[in-house]
């Protein structure tokens, strides 16, 4: 329940992956929050989405236990690892929750990385292209209290994280879209390098 109210409350569909669209990608201005935004160069053979220049390797990791160290969960109030998702489409997910704050991650590790969000640009809300130290990512479905992070970490996986401040009266929760990416800046570090 508290999963398909997360759901909801971030603007996406249950499975967490867009519908196609073709459409060619545009310049999006500049972040004020820290972020940097990107052009979306082709990257040859036909792709839309950013190349990846470091590689990180998400096949294999349990969500719930490895994308946050226990002190990272306990810096953003959550006092156990998570529960895990019903795998969907082949992408495992995990979702913490607490008084605060609520965050799913989901991990896609077989697909086409960002180049199918790319594809599908037109039918994602609020899409916004963002760098999150020197990963390319997208921004979409922001509000007042959510915000989705889709986190290209290869060219073939990334990495959704959605952010639902749900009691925080904190100031960096303020903007649910900038501290989505904070939260992504702490899960890099521990992710594995990849090919």
């Amino acid at each position: 329940m508290a999963c398909a109210w997360a759901l909801a409350a971030c603007g996406v569909s249950a499975t967490g992956v867009p519908r196609a669209v073709t459409s060619a990608p545009t310049t999006s201005a500049a972040g004020g929050d820290g972020s940097s935004t990107t052009n979306a160069p082709s990257s040859g053979g036909g792709k839309l989405a950013p190349r990846v220049a470091q590689p990180k390797n998400l096949r294999g990791l349990d969500p719930c236990e490895q994308l946050l160290t226990p002190q990272q969960r306990a810096e953003l109030t959550f006092t156990k690892a998570g529960e895990k998702l019903p795998p969907s489409h082949g992408m495992e997910g995990c979702q913490l929750f607490s008084s605060d704050l609520g965050i799913i991650f989901t991990v896609n590790a077989n697909r086409d990385g960002l180049e199918e969000a790319y594809r599908n640009r037109k039918r994602i809300t609020g899409f916004r292209e963002v760098q999150v130290d020197g990963y390319p990512g997208i921004r979409s479905a922001p509000s007042e209290l959510s915000c989705r992070l889709l986190l290209g970490v290869a060219d073939d996986q990334d990495l959704a994280i959605d952010f639902t401040r749900v009691g925080s009266r904190k100031p960096e929760h303020r903007d649910p879209c900038a501290f989505t990416e904070t939260i992504a800046r702490m899960v890099l570090p521990n992710l594995p390098e990849g090919r």
